[in-house]
């Protein structure tokens, strides 16, 4: 299933301002967080509307297998996580890709 690239944009946007990997800071490419944006923008065209709590599971279940995370390095990123969360939630309700945060 293809996932609009407005979509893949808007959560790649938010990924790159929140940073969490410093992977900006270190002069990665303009592809940054790119590989994460279109799975969580795939999950999200696939599942359609989804609480903040699902939003939150899915980001750590990236950014656990994508950046090879312990579980005790991924708890250090939670609040970053949730925060990014709200971010997507807020970028993509505009859109009505989500109906309900």
């Amino acid at each position: 299933m293809p996932v609009p690239d407005w979509l893949v944009r808007e959560i790649q946007k938010v990924l790159v301002q929140q940073d969490i990997e410093q992977l900006t800071v270190s002069g990665s490419s303009n592809d940054v967080y790119e590989r994460e944006a279109r799975e969580l923008a795939f999950r999200l065209k696939a599942y359609g509307e989804q609480p903040k709590s699902q939003l939150l599971e899915w980001l750590e279940q990236i950014w656990s297998k994508n950046f090879e995370l312990s579980p005790k390095a991924l708890a250090q990123r939670k609040t970053q996580l949730e925060a990014v969360a709200s971010s997507i939630i807020g970028a993509v309700y505009t859109r009505g890709l989500i109906t309900h945060a």
